[in-house]
């Protein structure tokens, strides 16, 4: 009897989350519908291959195995036109394929979305190609083991960066090194676009993760899922574009294509 209850019990949790991811798959679909318009942003059925292909070039990471089969791929593409500047904001998909062993050799598939403003503005920008990342930084406050998990986050994005090669510093300025890690190919370009002027203006957009190349850039928050995750959908979408008007108004050579997005 009391295996029947348990099991009972193990099907009707399995229902409830069942249902509850339907739910919130539901709700998420209607907030795709309503929460773009009203921004007045307009539905891209896919953009140019050649943009396409730049901006998954742009935004990918190193393989961290190279035992995975990686498809990348972009969906949910919405566009807010401005003169001279089209924003994008991008969903970015990795499905990734790799083989896992417990009890015997699986295949086993995951995968994971990024969504991202993608700003072409060939009037506007033109710089090296270069990533700007985030780095933690921990709160006094919040104490020893809040310290500590700020700390493991920050070598985690160190240890990345070298594996991936081409780390700028920027000795004259220990304040931007603490908050931004800059990756690029081009260090002595980086280091003229990124000027001191910039750098003071960089620090005061706390979260924000930046890629450029040419008039592209790809503008992020890596951690806006879980600091945003109560927050409407048409809320996120806003403050996202307003977050790569003001990058692009801090690293474009010229602000005045740019309005800002109500």
């Amino acid at each position: 009897m009391n295996g029947t209850i348990t099991a009972l019990a193990v099907v009707a949790v399995l229902v409830l989350i069942a249902f509850v991811v339907m739910r919130s798959r539901k709700r998420q679909a209607s907030e795709w519908e309503a929460g773009p318009a009203a921004l007045g942003m307009e539905a891209v059925g896919e953009l140019d291959p050649a943009l396409t292909s730049a901006i998954i070039a742009l935004h990918r990471p190193p393989v961290a195995n190279a035992a995975l089969k990686q498809t990348w791929s972009l969906i949910r593409i919405y566009r807010y036109p401005e003169p001279g500047v089209n924003c994008y904001s991008v969903t970015i998909l990795l499905e990734q394929t790799g083989e896992v062993w417990q009890h015997g050799r699986t295949m086993r598939t995951e995968s994971r979305e990024t969504r991202v403003v993608a700003v072409v503005a060939p009037g506007t920008l033109q710089a090296p190609r270069l990533q700007l990342m985030p780095r933690a930084i921990p709160d006094p406050a919040a104490g020893a083991l809040a310290t500590l998990a700020v700390q493991a986050a920050n070598a985690i994005t160190d240890e990345a960066a070298e594996q991936a090669g081409g780390r700028v510093e920027f000795g004259d300025d220990p304040e931007f090194d603490r908050r931004y890690l800059v990756l690029s190919p081009h260090p002595a370009a980086a280091r003229e676009l990124l000027d001191s002027t910039r750098r003071s203006k960089l620090v005061g957009l706390e979260g924000a993760q930046v890629s450029l190349e040419g008039s592209l850039m790809l503008v992020c928050d890596p951690t806006a899922a879980i600091r945003h995750r109560d927050r409407p959908l048409v809320e996120s979408l806003r403050a996202e574009l307003e977050i790569a008007r003001r990058v692009l108004s801090v690293l474009g050579e010229s602000s005045s294509r740019v309005s800002a997005i109500q």
